[in-house]
C-alpha cells in the first residue's frame, strides 16, 4: 500500500477526532483526584478536550421500582459527576451502562426490560431538565462497551447476544421515548468484526 498526501492546498479544517477521554469507574468522578484531573482536560486549549467517556455512569443512580414504573431514582451522585464535567467545558459520551443497586439481572425478561427501558426514559427527562434539552441534543449516548468481550465474563450482563440485542432495544425505546432528537449508538466492540 502507497499513501500521497498533496498538502500543497487547503481542503478543509481538520476537526480533531481525538477530543475525548475515558476511564472507569464512574465513581471516581467523585473523588478530589479526579476533580483536578477533569480540570485538567477541561483546560487545554482550544476545546483540545470535548467529551468524557465513563464507564459505569448508571452504578451512580439509585432507583426504585413499583412494577414496571420507576417510583424514585436518587440521581445526586450522577449529577454530581456530570455537574463535575460541564463546569469544566466538558460534555459526557454516556454509555448506558452499570447495574443500579444490582436490580437487573436478566434481560430476557420482559419485566427487567421494562424497567430498564423506564430508567432509560427518566435518565434522559432527568438530564433535559437539569442540563437543558438544548446541550442534551448534543450529547453522545452509547450502549454497554465491549458487551462482545465475553457475555457473562465475571458476572457481568448482558448475558448473551439474545439479551444484549434486548437491551439496546430497550435503550433506543427509552432514549427516544424521552426525545427522539438524542443520539444513540453502540456498542463499542472490543472484536473487529464483532457479530454485534
Amino acid at each position: 500500500m502507497q499513501i500521497t498526501v498533496d498538502a500543497s492546498s487547503v481542503t478543509g479544517k481538520l476537526r480533531p477526532f481525538w477530543a475525548s477521554t475515558g476511564f472507569t469507574p464512574a465513581t471516581l468522578l467523585l473523588t478530589g483526584d479526579m476533580r483536578q484531573q477533569i480540570a485538567y482536560c477541561g483546560s487545554i486549549p482550544r476545546d483540545g478536550m470535548r467529551f468524557a467517556r465513563v464507564h459505569y455512569l448508571l452504578e451512580l443512580v439509585h432507583p426504585s421500582f413499583d412494577g414496571e414504573n420507576l417510583a424514585g431514582c436518587d440521581w445526586s451522585p450522577l449529577d454530581r459527576g456530570l455537574d463535575l464535567l460541564g463546569q469544566n467545558g466538558l460534555a459526557p459520551i454516556f454509555e448506558l451502562m452499570g447495574n443500579p443497586d444490582g436490580i437487573f439481572s436478566d434481560f430476557n425478561e420482559d419485566l427487567q426490560l421494562r424497567r430498564w427501558r423506564n430508567l432509560v426514559r427518566a435518565l434522559a427527562l432527568h438530564c433535559m431538565e437539569r442540563y437543558g434539552k438544548a446541550e442534551v441534543e448534543s450529547w453522545y449516548f452509547e450502549t454497554w462497551n465491549e458487551p462482545d468481550i465475553g457475555f457473562g465474563w465475571s458476572g457481568q450482563w448482558p448475558r448473551d447476544e439474545t439479551s444484549f440485542c434486548n437491551y439496546y432495544d430497550a435503550c433506543v425505546d427509552g432514549l427516544l421515548a424521552a426525545n427522539p432528537r438524542l443520539v444513540i449508538g453502540g456498542p463499542g466492540t472490543c472484536q473487529t468484526l464483532s457479530s454485534l
